[in-house]
């Protein structure tokens, strides 16, 4: 199917799912991308309405997602990626 690499069938079933399903009943409506998760709509949707939730208390530069955000809290701190 795909190169993906999954650390647990868990996790497999869960790509097959999300990425390989037909059944995807969440979709876009600017750009009609699909989504097996409303979550990830509703994440992706941040890309049309240029939200951007969370911000660093340090430099008040803002991100779509938490983990990028979490990711550039270490040019702060100098932790390694």
């Amino acid at each position: 199917m795909c190169d993906a690499v999954l650390s647990s069938l868990a996790e497999l079933r869960a790509h097959q799912r999300s990425v390989h399903s037909s059944a995807q009943p969440y979709h876009c409506q600017v750009c009609d991308k699909r989504f097996f998760w409303s979550g990830s709509l509703s994440r992706h949707m941040r890309i049309h309405s240029g939200s951007r939730p969370y911000t660093c208390r340090v430099c008040n530069k803002s991100f779509t997602q938490s983990g990028t955000l979490q990711r550039h809290m270490r040019t702060h701190t100098g932790t390694a990626s």
